[in-house]
């Protein structure tokens, strides 16, 4: 399923509301990002889309994506490192 931009702008106002702090313990971009893949798993989604939603919905920097990058590459996520390797080639980060 290809992330859709009106997926990706509800998911924006989602995160502009208040926060009870549930997600406080993680303190990284790949921490994060790898959580993320955890629950796409669970829920049988497609990971690399999950990460690219939630990255271009967070307006990661191409910096903060190659830097994810670099975190979970030894850690083998392979499909998700590849999808993150294409927005920061397509600059689709700011």
């Amino acid at each position: 399923m290809p992330v859709d931009a009106a997926d990706v702008e509800e998911l924006r106002k989602l995160g502009e509301g208040p926060h009870n702090g549930a997600l406080m313990p993680l303190d990284t971009i790949a921490e994060v990002l790898a959580y993320a893949v955890a629950v796409a798993r669970a829920e049988n989604l497609d990971e690399a889309d999950a990460i690219e939603m939630l990255a271009r919905a967070a307006r990661l920097s191409r910096a903060d994506v190659l830097g994810a990058h670099q975190v979970l590459a030894p850690l083998g996520y392979g499909k998700v490192c590849a999808r993150l390797k294409h927005l920061a080639r397509r600059r689709v980060c700011s």
